[in-house]
């Protein structure tokens, strides 16, 4: 099993790619990898890394790293290092707690295999000799480097569990200049200051972005402290009327603007365009639309829903749904 440890203010694609990358690795070496987990640090930690700079909340930074996962069958966040709340505990004591974890909950799938946690990690961290040894020193650790870019050249020990991933492809540089491999929080909050919003959207997976970006009430009334601290304001009436107007005109142009489409479709479609909405989330939105629409009187005869319906519903209700 994999695990990557850090502040992920807030956890972005380069985070989840990292333990791809380091399953691939290990496959050609000849393991069977079961899982990779994101172990956000606890607040203490985060400050201290910190310095003088207001790190944001380890709820925060927890709810983006499981959002940023939602859809990965493979990458999952795990809680333990997050909760040690006076101390920052060692690596080998997090790979241990998942170790242990592991080995609890699925004793009968495991048999008689052995399970050894792997450290991911990039070359400033995980390629450190210091971090390497306080690591392969216990039984059953290990450590697989991932290179940010082809310049990076890692040397490996596989006889001390001592791996490196293959480097990325190198991407082609955006409109910003910035490509995956150069992703870091930092940079996710810089974009953010400076209302870089799509930078900051293509840096993170849909749904984590959405969180982050655009939260709904609820969410900004429970980690206000976070969103102020990231500069994502509230928007505006205006700007919720442009986006009201704008989605309406896209979907007119997309399916005709007197054509109707099932409730059940606009669910999946909001599902791909955000994965964190539950089957049961959907079957709630689409049920209260379809209801709405017959008590109401504008229900098609097919049972569908004009676009401009569904989006007026969507947006009138935004305090409640999602």
């Amino acid at each position: 099993v994999l695990v990557a440890s850090g502040s992920m203010s807030p956890a972005h694609r380069g985070h989840v790619s990292m333990l791809w990358q380091a399953k691939e690795r290990l496959e050609r070496a000849g393991y069977a990898v079961i899982g990779g987990w994101l172990s956000p640090w606890s607040d203490y930690q985060a400050a201290s890394a910190a310095g003088a700079c207001t790190p944001l909340s380890a709820a925060f930074r927890r709810r983006a790293a499981e959002l940023a996962v939602c859809d990965d069958d493979f990458v999952a966040v795990a809680s333990w290092e997050a909760s040690i709340v006076d101390r920052a505990p060692e690596r080998h004591e997090v790979m241990a707690s998942l170790k242990a974890c592991i080995e609890d909950v699925f004793p009968a799938s495991l048999g008689l295999r052995q399970v050894r946690v792997f450290f991911v990690g990039g070359p400033d961290v995980a390629g450190r000799a210091v971090v390497q040894q306080g690591i392969i020193a216990n039984l059953d650790m290990g450590v697989v480097v991932v290179p940010r870019s082809s310049d990076d050249v890692l040397l490996e020990k596989t006889t001390q569990l001592i791996f490196a991933a293959d480097a990325p492809a190198e991407a082609a540089p955006d409109a910003e200049g910035s490509t995956e491999v150069e992703l870091t929080s930092a940079k996710i909050r810089e974009a953010l200051r400076n209302r870089q919003a799509a930078v900051a959207a293509a840096a993170m997976p849909a749904a984590a972005a959405r969180f982050v970006l655009s939260p709904t009430e609820a969410e900004r009334e429970e980690m206000k402290a976070d969103f102020e601290l990231l500069g994502v304001e509230a928007p505006s009436g205006q700007e919720l009327e442009r986006a009201r107007e704008s989605l309406k005109g896209t979907l007119r142009a997309w399916i005709g603007p007197s054509a109707t489409m099932q409730a059940e479709e606009f669910g999946r479609l909001l599902q791909s365009l955000d994965p964190s909405w539950s089957n049961t989330d959907l079957t709630l939105l689409t049920d209260t639309v379809k209801e709405k629409n017959k008590n109401s009187g504008t229900a098609t005869a097919d049972g569908g829903v004009l676009p401009d319906q569904f989006v007026d519903w969507i947006f009138d209700n935004s305090g409640v749904v999602k």
